[in-house]
């Protein structure tokens, strides 16, 4: 069953948003070169601390995963496309990295995801990188009332090689491409309304 839910909730989502928006913005910001996956979560959830938000991602355990998720986002390097966990890995020139974070604030959450490179980005991780941030894009477009969330599919995430194969790592967690090809993720939290979709995890 769907829960609608009112303008006062969606405003409370909002918040959330913003906390998420923070994070992603703050994260971007330090990744650089010589910087460590931890550190970056640390970061992370130096964020959520000074908001009074907690992350829905941290502890949590589906039926799948051997041990519960150790962190507060996601860092997914390369040929890594999900659930990539921030470990002491130090991030190089060239890195495609994709970071997926979420926020609880008073009970409402809001969950977004970016990629990006380490410095100039190549022309193929350019390319990938525009064209999941494309179908995003045209799935927050479709998400309109009478629409279906299978139309819409509003998380995408693509390889670049040839196959549509991936993996999920030792680690239980880590979904990799199955050719080692680079992988893009982007994501919005979106509410559904009358005037049009509304993006609630930006700042």
């Amino acid at each position: 069953m769907v829960e609608i839910k009112t303008p006062g909730e969606i405003q409370a989502m909002r918040a959330s948003g913003r906390v998420v928006a923070q994070i992603l913005a703050t994260v971007r910001a330090q990744a650089a070169a010589g910087m460590r996956l931890s550190e970056l979560d640390e970061a992370a959830r130096a964020v959520l601390a000074a908001a009074g938000a907690t992350s829905p991602f941290l502890g949590y355990r589906p039926s799948f995963a051997p041990v519960p998720y150790p962190a507060a986002i996601c860092a997914s390097v390369n040929d890594a496309a999900l659930h990539g966990i921030p470990d002491r890995y130090r991030l190089v020139d060239g890195d495609l990295l994709s970071v997926d974070c979420g926020a609880v604030l008073d009970g409402w959450a809001a969950d977004a995801a970016i990629s990006f490179t380490i410095g100039p980005p190549r022309p193929a991780d350019a390319r990938l990188i525009a064209t999941t941030e494309a179908a995003l894009r045209a799935g927050i477009a479709a998400a309109a009332p009478g629409a279906r969330i299978g139309d819409i599919s509003i998380e995408p995430w693509f390889l670049a090689g040839g196959q549509d194969s991936y993996y999920i790592d030792d680690d239980g967690w880590t979904i990799r491409s199955g050719d080692g090809s680079r992988a893009a993720h982007a994501e919005h939290t979106v509410a559904i309304t009358a005037d049009g979709p509304q993006v609630l995890t930006t700042p």
